[in-house]
């Protein structure tokens, strides 16, 4: 009996003497915040009879109606209770560092400045010398030992101040990049979030050292995404790339911690909005003022009434995707790229010419995708071939999207008014006539043929008694977007003119009115 009690005794005790592995556990980043699990050493303190509190940090920007406690790895222990109070800040390891730094240059900077403001006193105390020499017949001995005085002090006084100069300068840079480090570190440095959490167990002791896991929503880390998108005309393809550019603020270092990354927000509506009301009703006559106001005050009661309904309005997540990237070291205040995916899109390039506002032809990208693709709407860059042509929002949902990559230089298109004429029709001249002659003349200067799409707007008619006829050979009409296209393919060094003629005809006493 004895060895079991003793037995007994070695186990709790070893229980409790088990060191406590405080970290990051894992991170969910979403595009307006992120949720972070984490396992602090929380200080044990007595409460009552079986009753504990336990005491644990978190950042300022941990919202505090989010917390969760997971379960305790000890027998018969229970949350009674978790209360929170914001808190002055104990310094995390990085950001003693920073500050450290900070004041380490700070009194850099100090004596610098003073060497400098030195420095700068005895060069003004030579130049005064020089001004108070009289001016009626100086010694010419008292000239040459000035002379020599400042020709020997001088330089080497400028040199120590250019030097001085340069070295506050740098040092200042130092200073702003650390400030810069510790303000993005931390969303409030001073403060931090005091938790207590009130356990009932029967065997812990005060002063002991208690792990727990608790997880939190924060706002002020984040991701967004970072695209480039690479055109290869020649491979019939878009090389696509996506990288979440992480920025981190909860003040401590996310050392080895597993992250994921959500495409989902934080906070979105779990239900969809409701539709309003469709109400067609007479219109109501005009009151006089003082029954208007007492109606005005009814209305403003009601809507105060459907505000505070309004605010218990349940948020939640829908749907999204899910990014496990591994483990991450993700530094505070720095901005951080990690990859998530890339991609090999089969593409038909071809070039869309609208001579009527620019002679260039820009390159365009019809993709395909073999499975749907879901990437939310954020900043791309866009390449041709390796070059940089420009960076504009990018989203892609489904298997199939249009992309723009600028223009081509290479292959150019004109439009020139060839005959423009007005007169009348008909064997009784009962109909005017407005007619346009277009030449369209498309150059292609690469060495190998390329698809060209020429677009031009269809002129459309405000009136039932107004006809428009078009002729050119190959012309097709979108009227979804009122277009005419011609699909052309231009050989290597191919130069073709494509006619457009366009006839208007009206009753002869109508005042048309046309732009061009």
């Amino acid at each position: 009996m004895r060895t079991v009690f003793l037995l007994s005794l070695v186990l709790v005790v070893c229980i409790h003497a088990l060191p406590v592995r405080a970290g990051v556990d894992q991170v969910i980043l979403f595009p307006d915040g992120c949720q972070i699990t984490q396992t602090e050493s929380a200080s044990v303190s007595k409460a009552g009879a079986d009753l504990w509190e336990a005491v644990l940090h978190l950042p300022s920007s941990a919202d505090p109606d989010s917390l969760r406690i997971h379960p305790l790895k000890i027998p018969e222990a229970s949350i009674q209770n978790i209360g929170h109070t914001q808190v002055r800040a104990h310094d995390s390891k990085r950001i003693a560092e920073l500050k450290k730094q900070l004041r380490e240059l700070s009194a850099t900077r100090d004596g610098i400045s003073a060497a400098l403001t030195g420095i700068t006193s005895r060069i003004q105390l030579w130049e005064n010398a020089v001004r108070t020499v009289p001016e009626t017949e100086p010694r010419l001995e008292d000239l040459h030992n000035l002379s020599a005085s400042l020709e020997q002090v001088l330089p080497s006084l400028n040199r120590d101040k250019s030097a001085k100069t340069a070295q506050l300068k740098e040092v200042k840079a130092n200073i702003a990049e650390v400030q810069k480090e510790l303000e993005q570190s931390m969303d409030n440095p001073d403060t931090q979030l005091e938790v207590r959490v009130l356990l009932a167990a029967p065997d812990l002791a005060a002063g002991q050292e208690l792990p727990v896991t608790i997880s939190y929503h924060a706002k002020h880390s984040r991701w967004r995404p970072a695209y480039t998108l690479e055109a290869l005309p020649d491979k019939n393809e878009v090389h696509f790339r996506w990288q979440a550019e992480i920025v981190q603020k909860s003040g401590r270092v996310w050392n080895d911690a597993p992250l994921q990354i959500s495409t989902g927000r934080m906070q979105q509506r779990v239900t969809p909005p409701d539709l309003r009301d469709w109400i067609i009703q007479p219109r109501p006559q005009p009151r006089p003022l003082a029954e208007k106001a007492g109606r005005m005050q009814t209305m403003d009661a009601a809507v105060a009434g459907a505000a505070s309904r309004n605010d218990a309005v349940q948020s939640g997540y829908e749907t999204y995707d899910l990014w496990d990237v591994g483990r991450q070291t993700v530094y505070p205040g720095r901005e951080q790229l990690i990859p998530i995916t890339r991609a090999v899109w089969s593409a038909r390039f071809e070039r869309i010419l609208r001579p009527a506002v620019d002679s260039r032809a820009y390159l365009r990208a019809d993709v395909s995708a073999e499975e749907a693709q879901h990437i939310p709407a954020g900043k791309a860059m866009y390449l041709v071939q390796g070059r940089t042509v420009g960076t504009r929002e990018f989203s892609f949902t489904g298997q199939d999207a249009e992309l723009s990559f600028g223009p081509d230089p290479q292959v150019t298109g004109t439009r020139i008014l060839e005959a423009k004429k007005e007169g009348e029709q008909g064997i009784l001249k009962n109909k005017q006539k407005m007619s346009w002659s277009y030449r369209f003349d498309l150059e292609n200067g690469k060495d190998r043929a390329v698809q060209v799409r020429l677009e031009e707007t269809r002129p459309q008619s405000r009136h039932d008694d107004i006809d428009i006829e078009l002729a050119s050979p190959g012309h097709e009409f979108h009227p979804q977007d009122n277009r005419i296209i011609w699909e052309l393919e231009l050989k290597a060094g191919e130069k073709r003119s494509v006619p457009l003629q366009v006839t208007v005809t009206a009753p002869p006493d109508m005042d048309l009115i046309s732009p061009r």
